[in-house]
């Protein structure tokens, strides 16, 4: 089962979706969830004579944290129906920071939200979901919309390999007791027919 979660949020309404998932999972595996917050503050480019541009860059600074620490900590309240959850406020990139955490907190599952990009804008190397998926040494799920209360329907494309059991595996994890899991494998005639096979189930 899945014993750490960690679900990265920059407070939107697609990261709120992200972690209902991820606190939903948490709560079917009796798992611990991390709730963590990027915070990237670049450092100040000032001559050490401007004292007062300095002062005011500490300032500011002071007053993001200070805003990203009330932010995280009323996420935390909202998923208190998840007993397990610790809030990380990380000082780094948001891909960094979510990958190095996750491996140092050794989290077997990672939860992200998706900013509802549509068409070739969602392949884009910019996504943060997407550089995590490549480069974690975990398994990935990224959340699309509001959480189901268990997941009845799960489509698994195969191709026979190891990797494509390991899939499976990760879909029996989180299917629901009366689920359904679908499996896909696709291959190609050289012709623009689609054709199908199932078992009619």
């Amino acid at each position: 089962p899945f014993r750490r979660i960690l679900v990265a949020t920059d407070f939107s309404v697609q990261a709120q979706h992200a972690a209902d998932h991820a606190a939903g999972i948490a709560v079917q595996h009796d798992a611990e969830l991390l709730l963590v917050h990027c915070l990237s503050i670049p450092s100040p480019h000032v001559s050490p004579s401007y004292q007062a541009s300095a002062a005011l860059f500490a300032e500011q600074s002071e007053h993001l944290l200070a805003a990203a620490r009330d932010k995280l900590q009323t996420e935390r309240e909202r998923l208190g129906h998840c007993e397990l959850v610790r809030q990380h406020l990380v000082h780094a990139a948001p891909t960094d920071g979510i990958l190095d955490l996750a491996d140092l907190q050794r989290a077997t599952l990672l939860v992200l939200g998706t900013h509802g990009r549509r068409g070739i804008s969602r392949f884009l190397l910019g996504s943060v979901a997407l550089r995590v998926a490549q480069r974690a040494h975990a398994d990935v799920l990224v959340a699309r919309g509001k959480s189901p209360k268990s997941y009845k329907r799960i489509l698994v494309p195969v191709d026979f390999t190891p990797r494509s059991e390991e899939a499976i595996d990760r879909a029996r994890r989180l299917a629901g007791a009366d689920a359904e899991i679908s499996l896909l494998h696709c291959w190609e005639l050289g012709s623009q027919t689609m054709n199908w096979e199932a078992d009619g189930k």
